[in-house]
């Protein structure tokens, strides 16, 4: 075989050799655009997703906001509570206290003659009928 005629048969059995070779090149670009495909439709969801978080940090933004604000509210609110207590504590329940004594006081005076109470009722009782005895005899007399 001649020179020539041994490279045309390397030539052949080089271009059977790569046809498998540039086959499988060809299936691993198709497969590199459907990756670079993926790739910018995950590109797209990341963004859509970082503008979510965006929104989402300003959201808790405006909750941390509405936090301090009803955590001041809550203070001014135990601030008065305090005050309501005190009030309580140095004014009303002093005065609960002097009503109470009053009260007890007078309860306990008027316990004590209510057994008598009863017969002053009888004897006022008596007293008018004797009353009255008495006024129809004055009549009769007169």
């Amino acid at each position: 075989m001649t020179d020539h005629e041994l490279l045309l048969a390397i030539s052949g059995i080089m271009d059977k050799k790569l046809i498998p070779i540039e086959n499988r090149l060809d299936a691993m670009q198709d497969e590199i655009h459907i990756m670079q495909g993926e790739i910018r439709n995950m590109q797209g969801e990341i963004r859509d997703m970082q503008g979510e978080i965006r929104n989402m940090q300003g959201e808790i933004r405006d909750m941390q906001g509405k936090i301090y604000s009803i955590q001041g509210e809550i203070r001014d609110i135990q601030g008065e509570i305090h005050n309501i207590r005190l009030f309580q504590e140095n004014v009303i329940l002093p005065r609960l206290n002097t009503i109470e004594s009053c009260y007890m006081d007078t309860y306990e005076r008027y316990k004590s003659y209510a057994d008598k109470i009863e017969s002053v009722f009888a004897d006022t009782e008596l007293l008018k009928k004797v009353v009255s005895e008495h006024s129809e005899k004055l009549q009769k007399i007169s």
